[in-house]
């Protein structure tokens, strides 16, 4: 799968769920922060996020330091099924 195929998927998946403001690199950043909130070892992180320096990484602490940056919980995720409605 190409990297367009990745983009393409996901904004027609946040149109149809009528978020289109938020971005792959949202996600990104989210996940990482989440994870060196968590007190996940910042060398781990490196490595799940696949940084080749531990200086960009250390970016992401920074953010995960500011308590003005709002988190994410996956229970905070609104989520909103799509109705199935099945005709005889």
């Amino acid at each position: 799968m190409t990297d367009q195929a990745v983009y393409t998927i996901f904004r027609r998946i946040t149109e149809r769920a009528d978020m289109s403001e938020i971005t792959l690199r949202d996600l990104r950043r989210a996940y990482l922060v989440s994870l060196i909130r968590a007190s996940m070892p910042l060398e781990d992180v490196q490595y799940l996020a696949g940084h080749a320096s531990w200086f960009t990484t250390a970016a992401y602490r920074d953010l995960a330091a500011d308590s003005s940056m709002k988190g994410y919980a996956l229970t905070q995720l609104l989520y909103r099924s799509r109705t199935c409605i099945i005709q005889p």
